[in-house]
């Protein structure tokens, strides 16, 4: 006897929690369930019928896939470490927010799902004004360069896009996971409009709700960054972002080799309007590891998942 598609969600949900060893609670497990208008108590009842099965196991609070014990203390462990980073995050957030032409700042990556350990960094999605994204970009890495010795740990500065292009390109449910979970820390009403423009995440999240944004710092440039934009608002400042970017793109691509043109274009996206550094083409191997975690749920307890999820 198969799973019921509610059962099967739940599975799926699991399943991608699980490539990081991060057990859910019920709670999120009905918020990352792929089936819309499910109640929390159905999700429930099929988080029970999984444990009693020896599918699903539970951990105090906690659901995994995996027969793990030792999840459970990493994820708290890990949760409170995000806590305790959450305020630098804010600080370097501000920092960020004062270079000229940035207009979004958000927190991506681990801190954004609540998890931190010794070896994750603070990462940054931002959204700059239009035609000036690369020379923001070179501003913010070039400060990073010399005044903090390139330092990744809490400086990780690796998405960039520009209001004028807020959709994300590539719809797909890693990338819907980073829509929902991000972080916005200053810039409220752009990082509405990016949420606007990415509706799409709820086709993988029709139980999740996005981040608000009440609270956030407003969007209007002031003082030094306002000077600084004004003398950059010229022919020169078009010249500048043009060079930025034909500099960095080759220096990519002669340092990258190892990419396929088309695996390039998704982990180094590179457009004036967006800015992509992930050479680890993280994207690509936790869909591709996701597709084989549900194969091996499948042959462990001889089923088959009928909901897609390739």
């Amino acid at each position: 006897m198969g799973l019921s598609p509610i059962s099967e969600g739940v599975v799926l949900a699991l399943a991608y929690t699980g490539l990081f060893q991060y057990p859910l609670t019920r709670e999120e497990v009905h918020a990352r369930l792929v089936l819309p208008n499910i109640t929390k108590a159905e999700v429930h009842s099929a988080l029970d019928d999984l444990v009693a099965a020896k599918q699903v196991f539970q951990f105090g609070e906690f659901y995994s896939l995996d027969n793990a014990p030792q999840q459970e203390e990493k994820r708290r462990k890990g949760n409170q470490m995000a806590r305790d980073k959450m305020s630098k995050a804010h600080r370097v957030s501000r920092l960020i927010f004062s270079f000229p032409y940035v207009r979004v700042v958000s927190l991506s990556g681990s801190l954004s799902k609540d998890y931190m350990d010794e070896t994750t960094d603070i990462d940054f999605f931002i959204i700059t004004k239009p035609k000036r994204l690369w020379l923001c970009r070179t501003l913010l890495i070039a400060y990073k360069k010399i005044f903090l010795l390139n330092s990744y740990q809490h400086f990780c500065l690796n998405y960039f896009i520009d209001l004028d292009h807020l959709e994300v390109e590539e719809r797909n449910l890693f990338t819907a996971t980073e829509v929902v979970t991000l972080v916005p820390t200053c810039g409220s009403k752009g990082f509405q409009a990016f949420l606007s423009a990415n509706e799409w995440y709820r086709n993988h999240y029709p139980n999740g709700s996005a981040r608000s944004a009440d609270g956030v710092v407003a969007d209007r440039p002031k003082g030094l960054k306002r000077l600084l934009e004004g003398i950059l608002n010229t022919p020169i400042g078009d010249a500048l972002d043009s060079y930025c970017m034909r500099i960095t793109v080759g220096h990519w691509k002669k340092k990258f080799t190892e990419f396929r043109p088309e695996d390039f274009d998704v982990a180094m996206k590179s457009r004036s309007y967006v800015s992509k550094h992930h050479p680890g083409n993280f994207q690509r191997r936790v869909l591709d590891a996701y597709v084989q975690r549900v194969k091996q749920f499948e042959r462990e307890h001889g089923l088959s998942i009928s909901m897609a999820y390739e």
